[in-house]
């Protein structure tokens, strides 16, 4: 009896509230200390593991890990799992309810217990899902990393495609390479175009060892291109925005997983004289969901840009003024920020591009890109095109966390610096051999590439240095402002 008294059963209803907090509280407070300790014990095992593992992980681990399908599988069955056992602690607690308690039971247990294992499931599921269907499954258990899709002449023609033999028997995601160079392809399908014009076309190379980055940017209105085996690109006005429609409509001349971008990739090797070895294609319209799914991107901007007659995507026009200094734009002003070519011109608008990429990347924060995850996998799932193997996503987050984009070499390659003449209709005609050397040279030794070439960091030539959310030390701010 006085067992009974120091013990006191606290009834079902707390039973249950309390081993949903965590399990083995309830059996506690219902006298049943054995079972009660047991759960607890389990519990705080558990959660010491996964603490310790997170700590020994770290952030570019954890990455990793969410970025694996495999993993996510078994994350997936671990949550389930874990679901389960506290389902069960809270069903085992609430033992002796009847009637209005067994209703409330169940809404503990719907609420403090199956939705939140639930929501966690849908997100592994739906992250799962997405990177099945953006990025390219392996064909068979062995498949390697691929080395892109140049052909014969391009590879052998580049003096900047270097490798070095390996001297380690570790097994590394790239062994053999020394640089990953990814083609980014800005496609704006929006009114009044005809199929897919790729304005915006950026080659990205990597450093594989010292994670260093050069970006070059290849105006939209280039002419005078040549493909791998040595033919003109002539077809529409002849430039280089044009050359993926062309691509697509030629799919038996550039087999691949998208013919189109088999073909400005064959056009970029000539150009650049790197092998490439993935493209990644957005829809400059994703910008707008991606954007504001994030809560907007701030960055310092070096002068305005306005457009009175701006085409939004609804087909109709609008006013849109961007202020200079440090601004924080939602999906519609960013996607104007890329886009906009009034009162400037090509380049102009190409440096903006760069700039805001930067910009974006120095901010995806790890909890910021989890709270917008769900809208953000639903707009890169429908508007981003690739061939980079999924296999290889967690090693390009791991090599993505070890670079830093404002410290990234960056050049337009335009006119008067990087062309030979002008076509008969105004355009330019890139200096392709001195277009080749300054690349070879800024992957092999940017140092001597800034002397020679004049090449700038991207954080100096947009002009707000190592943090793109703050302007120069010298340049004052002005407030925000919004399209009428």
């Amino acid at each position: 009896m006085a067992r009974h008294a120091r013990n006191p059963d606290r009834g079902p209803l707390v039973g249950a509230l309390f081993s949903a907090v965590f399990p083995g509280w309830g059996q506690l407070l219902r006298g049943r200390r054995r079972v009660g300790w047991t759960l607890m014990g389990a519990a705080a095992a558990v959660m010491v593991v996964s603490v310790a593992a997170l700590i020994w992980a770290g952030p570019t681990e954890l990455a990793r890990w969410l970025v694996s399908p495999r993993v996510l599988l078994v994350f997936l069955v671990l949550n389930l799992a874990l679901g389960s056992f506290r389902l069960w602690a809270v069903l085992d607690a609430s033992r002796g309810s009847s009637g209005p308690v067994a209703g409330l039971v169940a809404i503990v247990v719907i609420g403090a217990v199956v939705f939140p294992h639930g929501a966690v499931a849908w997100g592994q599921l739906r992250t799962y899902r997405f990177l099945n269907s953006v990025f390219v499954a392996p064909t068979s258990p062995t498949t390697t990393a691929t080395t892109g899709t140049a052909s014969p002449t391009s590879a052998t023609s580049s003096s900047t495609t270097t490798t070095s033999p390996t001297t380690t028997t570790t097994t590394h995601p790239w062994e053999g390479k020394d640089r990953l160079n990814i083609l980014l392809l800005g496609g704006d399908s929006g009114p009044g175009r005809t199929g897919v014009r790729t304005d915006t076309v950026i080659l990205a190379s990597v450093g594989i060892h010292t994670g260093d980055v050069a970006l070059f940017g290849f105006p939209r209105n280039l002419t005078g291109l040549r493909f791998a085996d040595g033919s003109e690109f002539t077809a529409y006005q002849g430039i280089l925005n044009e050359v993926y429609l062309y691509g697509r409509d030629h799919p038996d001349r550039f087999p691949g997983l998208d013919p189109g971008a088999e073909a400005i990739e064959q056009v970029i090797e000539e150009l650049s004289g790197l092998e490439v070895d993935h493209f990644v294609l957005v829809d400059l319209l994703a910008f707008v969901e991606a954007v504001d799914a994030l809560g907007g991107v701030t960055l310092y901007v070096p002068k305005p840009v306005s457009d009175p007659r701006y085409p939004h995507q609804d087909g109709t026009t609008v006013t849109i003024h961007i202020d200079q200094g440090v601004q924080t734009l939602d999906g519609t002003h960013a996607l104007a920020y890329v886009r906009i070519r009034r009162y400037s011109d090509d380049y102009d608008r190409m440096a903006r591009q760069r700039c805001f990429l930067a910009a974006v990347a120095a901010q995806l924060d790890p909890v910021r890109v989890l709270r917008a995850l769900p809208a953000l996998l639903d707009t890169l799932e429908e508007h981003v095109t690739t061939d980079i193997p999924l296999e290889r996503v967690p090693d390009l987050v791991e090599l993505a966390a070890s670079i830093r984009v404002a410290d990234a070499l960056s050049v337009t390659f335009g006119p008067p610096d990087w062309n030979v003449g002008f076509s008969t209709r105004g355009f330019p005609i890139p200096d392709t051999e001195k277009i080749r050397e300054a690349v070879s040279l800024a992957v092999t030794d940017p140092a001597a590439a800034r002397v020679t070439y004049r090449l700038e960091e991207t954080g100096e030539s947009c002009g707000y240095g190592d943090d793109p959310t703050q302007p120069p030390p010298e340049t004052t701010t002005t407030p925000p402002s919004s399209s009428p």
